[in-house]
């Protein structure tokens, strides 16, 4: 099956005014109409690298960005690592997206001593951008792999994850999920942005996990078609 590539990288934190899906804004529009949902499947790849992703979490925070849980499992501390997401459709298109705004905003959570375990905040992981994925790929049911893409090290060496993208394994929760994708091809074609609704509430995805499944509704707003997401 062939993969078509395109990837996405999402150098700094934008305002929502520029770009709504990479940070959505807080609040619940008022929806004019119920159309169709999209259904997301995330999961932590398997991976052999320097640092381990142990799990993903989500919290209170009106900040959308998921939490990642790092391990350094080499013998040098890093000085900068970057996490990538991997999605694709059921026909095979993968589209792949990194962001080096961690290492700038927030650099001590990529700065790790060896054996060392942390929580990192990555923008990478927000809703938003995989939704924008869907756009791209027409697809209203996709499957997120996460994994490292790479890691500097404070000695200045560096590791590299491999190339060209992996096509995520498939699962049968997702297959399963995707059964509920209801969102026709216009719809998804039609999405111009993605909003956060924070309820004060603990998320409805708890604790620390390795995959989860996001049904992300989708409502016309004016002229606009918006995904909501709630956690």
């Amino acid at each position: 099956m062939a993969n078509h590539l395109w990837r996405q990288s999402l150098l700094n934190w934008l305002p929502a005014s520029s770009l709504l899906f990479l940070l959505p804004c807080v609040g619940h529009a008022t929806p004019q109409g119920q159309l169709g949902n999209v259904v997301i499947r995330v999961r932590v790849l398997p991976q052999e690298a320097p640092v381990r992703i142990l799990g993903i979490k989500f919290s209170r925070s009106p900040d959308p960005s998921p939490l990642v849980q790092l391990q350094n499992t080499s013998r040098v501390k890093t000085r900068r690592l970057w996490i990538e997401t991997i999605i694709s459709n059921a026909q095979g298109k993968v589209t792949g997206s990194e962001t080096n705004a961690p290492n700038y905003y927030s650099p001590a959570e990529h700065s790790i001593a060896p054996g060392a375990e942390v929580w990192s905040k990555e923008p990478v992981l927000r809703y938003g951008s995989y939704l924008e994925s869907a756009k791209h790929l027409g697809s209203n049911c996709v499957l997120v792999g996460v994994r490292v893409l790479g890691v500097d090290f404070e000695d200045g060496t560096s590791w590299r994850a491999s190339t060209p993208l992996p096509l995520p394994p498939r699962d049968t929760d997702w297959a399963s999920a995707c059964r509920g994708a209801t969102a026709s091809g216009n719809e998804v074609r039609g999405l111009e942005g993605a909003r956060y609704v924070s309820t004060g509430l603990p998320p409805k995805i708890p604790g620390e996990v390795q995959s989860y499944t996001l049904t992300c509704s989708l409502e016309a707003s004016g002229r606009d078609i918006v995904g909501f997401c709630p956690l």
